[in-house]
């Protein structure tokens, strides 16, 4: 079911992108016509541009039945359109031709940009650590059937030209991965959500254990809008909470379609009731825009604390959807900040230093040693495995300056396998 809705989504798409696409030609020819005076022909280049924005409008209202872009604002284009006809009954051609192009073509430029990007912005905070940054974009790319609905794009902080080196190679290994060097927090933030309609919030030491769809986890939210987001860390096996070193009682779960259960944050504990954080949960950037535009923050430990303050404002979203098993997790073996004294390191802990030689020796995280790995908690500490994958650190042709490059453009992956969430 959930393969062949998102089918259906992802062919509306396209049909509206191939009416966006005809409209904005039409546009450029009437430019061209108005400078010359031409009405005969600036009428019959809008006829047709007229019955395309007609065609698109009902394919996007289709969508929007569907629960995606809701953010197309189509009582935008009545008014304008509205005054054309009035315009343009009377036989004024050219200035009926103006107001599109003043009144529309902007919108329709808007329009064309949020459908040609990916649904969810993959949003990883990075610092100091490539090692580990790239475990979590290869189990990633791994075990997530449906990568192209996703634009990852890495914040990244490096605190020498060793590190900043190594997160140069982790670009070069990753052309469809947005890398960002960190310079104003919460504006980049903010600014690298634009156009996308869902954020997973990822930190560089999260593991991908799990296949899973985004399309499903989409169309969960979709399906069920008293719901606040969707985390992939939580599931039955999460009975302990490390943070807080102690059991953690797990919820009434109800069972929903693709593997997927739903609870009540509101009245749950621990790790269950923390519903806003920022290392594997996906949520719609309509609900937290607004929050994340007026709070202060700087910092990846202060957006979480600021977030996870105003839970309340969120109880008419009061339940959390989840993965019956967890999907990824954290592996706190080492900490990179001094804003908030997490804990780290008990069983098994490898330091900065460490992690940055052995990366550069050719070294990577053996991401397959986890493959269905079950953790009891959402922070679990593991041992690392590491494979060789280069014989020394890789030479870099790139220039460093494009590191910081945020219209990197994203490959686009076939669809694989069936869209559950998980199994």
């Amino acid at each position: 079911m959930g393969e062949e809705k998102g089918g259906e989504q992802k062919a509306n798409q396209e049909v509206c992108v191939t009416y966006l696409n005809k409209m904005m030609a039409a546009s450029r020819q009437l430019e061209q016509l108005i400078e010359e005076n031409q009405a005969e022909q600036c009428l019959t280049t809008l006829l047709p541009m007229l019955q395309n924005m007609k065609k698109f409008i009902s394919e996007v209202q289709e969508l929007q039945r569907n629960g995606v872009y809701q953010e197309l604002t189509l009582p935008d284009m009545y008014d304008p359109l509205t005054t054309f006809m009035e315009i343009f009954s009377r036989g004024e051609v050219i200035p009926a031709a103006q107001l599109i192009l003043t009144s529309l073509k902007p919108r329709l430029e808007d329009w064309q940009q949020k459908l040609t990007t990916p649904p969810v912005v993959g949003l990883v905070f990075s610092k100091d650590r490539a090692m580990q940054l790239d475990a979590t974009l290869h189990s990633f790319y791994v075990r997530c059937q449906d990568p192209q609905l996703v634009q990852m794009k890495v914040l990244y902080l490096a605190t020498n030209e060793q590190l900043r080196r190594q997160y140069q190679a982790l670009q070069r290994d990753y052309p469809e991965v947005t890398f960002v060097e960190e310079k104003n927090f919460k504006e980049q933030v903010l600014t690298l959500q634009n156009n996308h309609q869902f954020v997973l919030f990822l930190v560089d030491d999260n593991l991908f254990v799990r296949d899973f769809s985004i399309q499903a986890i989409i169309d969960a939210l979709n399906k069920y809008p008293d719901t606040l987001g969707f985390s992939l860390r939580l599931g039955w096996n999460t009975v302990y909470c490390y943070t807080q070193c102690c059991l953690q009682k797990v919820p009434p779960f109800e069972d929903i379609e693709n593997g997927a259960i739903m609870y009540d944050w509101t009245q749950a504990e621990q790790d269950f009731g923390y519903c806003l954080e920022i290392s594997s949960s996906l949520y719609r950037i309509a609900d937290l825009k607004i929050l994340l535009q007026q709070l202060p923050y700087d910092h990846p430990n202060t957006l979480e604390s600021v977030l996870s303050l105003q839970q309340g404002r969120f109880s008419h979203l009061g339940r959390l959807l989840c993965n019956k098993f967890t999907i990824a997790f954290c592996t706190p073996i080492n900490r990179v900040q001094e804003i908030c004294a997490n804990d780290f390191g008990r069983i098994f802990s490898y330091s900065i230093e460490e992690l940055r030689d052995k990366f550069s020796q050719g070294y990577r995280i053996d991401v397959e040693k986890y493959k269905n790995y079950l953790p009891m908690a959402c922070h679990e500490e593991v041992e690392l495995h590491f494979v060789q994958r280069f014989l020394k650190e890789p030479q870099l042709d790139c220039n460093p300056g494009t590191l910081v490059s945020t219209k990197s453009e994203v490959t686009k992956v076939e669809v694989i396998n069936t869209p559950k969430i998980s199994e």
